[in-house]
């Protein structure tokens, strides 16, 4: 197992010769209509994305709605957090924290550009591999509008732009905030 969350564990996998991370809905609990839609949701988007600095969807699988899997390109270099927690900050040079920065922030504008809000961006939802590609992960709460939304709450709390937590209108703004 890669990595887990709140309603899917993804998985390292093999797809015609190349690695690919498969992302999963939790077995151990039952998957209810609305997380089953908020997946298909998170997969038809990703598949609108053709930025080198967002993770790229390779497919989707299913035998059952329960059972669906997003199969995307798989980054070996595990996310942002992870990196920050195992290496020094003298291991972690300026020019490669510029380059990630950048990396981000172009992520970013293409998702804006593109009428999208990642509205969880955090160090966890930030992958990188070996070549020190940076890219973005993690779609299941994006919303395709940018235009004042007021869904309180959403994305995770340390990272969240303060209209988000006092239920006020926000816009692509709180993903910069997040940044």
């Amino acid at each position: 197992m890669i990595g887990t969350g709140a309603f899917a564990n993804v998985f390292h996998g093999s797809f015609q010769g190349r690695a690919v991370a498969v992302k999963m809905l939790l077995k151990s609990r039952t998957s209810t209509v609305s997380q089953i839609q908020s997946f298909v949701h998170e997969i038809q988007l990703m598949s609108q994305f053709d930025s080198p600095y967002i993770v790229n969807l390779v497919g989707a699988a299913w035998t059952r709605a329960d059972d669906l899997k997003c199969v995307m390109e798989f980054m070996d270099g595990g996310d942002l957090k992870e990196y920050l927690d195992t290496h020094s900050s003298q291991e972690f040079a300026w020019a490669d924290k510029y380059v990630h920065l950048l990396s981000i922030a172009d992520g970013l504008c293409y998702l804006h550009s593109m009428n999208v809000i990642h509205r969880d961006v955090k160090s966890r939802n930030v992958l990188l591999d070996s070549t020190k590609g940076t890219k973005l992960t993690d779609f299941g709460i994006s919303k395709e509008d940018i235009q004042a939304t007021r869904t309180v709450g959403v994305g995770t709390f340390r990272w969240m732009a303060p209209e988000v937590l006092q239920d006020q209108g926000y816009d692509v703004s709180a993903d910069i905030y997040s940044f």
